[in-house]
């Protein structure tokens, strides 16, 4: 099935200062073509995305760009594929310095085109800029060992990795739970030690006899679709900042000058033991 996403159509752009950022209003556009495979439902929500896509485009141009490790084609199991583009359009913005503060729809339309039906769909959105640009030089990344395919009851490590010294603030979310929240896992009051430069393992070293990372799954759970989130800042945002899902993780950033945060994931999925 071929997947169609339109660039938006600008029918008015209104500009207005708020303190040190700005916010600009686009009349947007986005479509999704689907298949008899695809739900009317999830076409449309591909459509919204799309939709925001196109509006955040129109205010920040190519600088849009998706730097998440989400993959959302290769994902083993289908069902959250739409959970899975949202996040990967969340990074997007995250990259670009650009933040959908509100999306207002004014009109949905499902009709038929060639071989399929599409879902159109067109609306106000706002988006927000922060102040600043990124710091091309400060970059930090995230991964899952020994693999970002874990069986239950596995034990994995984590490898962060920054390229200036800062303070790391490390999350988990379950793509698949409802409602989406984030979970500090770093620091802690086992590894407390986030102020730093280079490589750090978690567990680290001097903690690993004290604790360890084991791939859960809910009580009668086959599958999870998880995700771990880095954020690094020149400025400690605390022991526990006040972040606990991502519209506070985004309100959170959105409040710094770009160059002083960089943030990386890494999506892992958990499958049941085979017997």
């Amino acid at each position: 099935m071929r997947h169609v996403f339109y660039l938006a159509c600008f029918l008015s752009v209104t500009v207005f200062s708020l303190g040190q950022s700005s916010e600009t209003r686009v009349q947007a556009e986005g479509s999704f073509e689907y298949g008899p495979d695809v739900t009317k439902n999830s076409a449309c929500s591909r459509a919204k995305l799309s939709l925001r896509i196109n509006a955040l485009r129109t205010v920040v141009g190519e600088r849009l760009n998706q730097f998440s490790s989400l993959n959302c084609d290769s994902l083993r199991s289908k069902t959250y594929e739409n959970e899975c583009r949202l996040r990967e359009f969340v990074w997007s913005q995250m990259g670009s310095g650009a933040f959908i503060r509100s999306v207002e729809i004014n009109q949905e339309i499902d009709r038929p085109v060639t071989d399929a039906r599409e879902c159109l769909v067109s609306g106000q959105v706002i988006v927000k800029k922060v102040p600043g640009k990124p710091d091309p030089l400060f970059v930090n990344a995230v991964e899952i060992y020994p693999s970002n395919l874990l069986q239950e009851g596995e034990v994995f490590e984590v490898r962060l990795d920054s390229s200036q010294k800062a303070f790391h603030y490390l999350f988990a979310m379950e793509l698949d739970s409802s409602p989406q929240k984030l979970e500090l896992l770093f620091p802690s009051g086992w590894d407390d030690q986030n102020y730093f430069e280079g490589r750090r393992d978690l567990p680290s070293r001097e903690s690993s006899s004290r604790y360890q990372l084991q791939a859960t799954l809910d009580e009668g759970g086959t599958y999870s679709l998880e995700q771990l989130i880095l954020l690094s800042a020149k400025t400690s945002l605390g022991d526990s900042p006040a972040i606990n899902d991502l519209t506070s993780l985004i309100r959170t950033v959105g409040r710094m000058n770009r160059k002083l945060w960089t943030v990386s994931d890494m999506v892992y999925e958990i499958v049941q033991r085979a017997p």
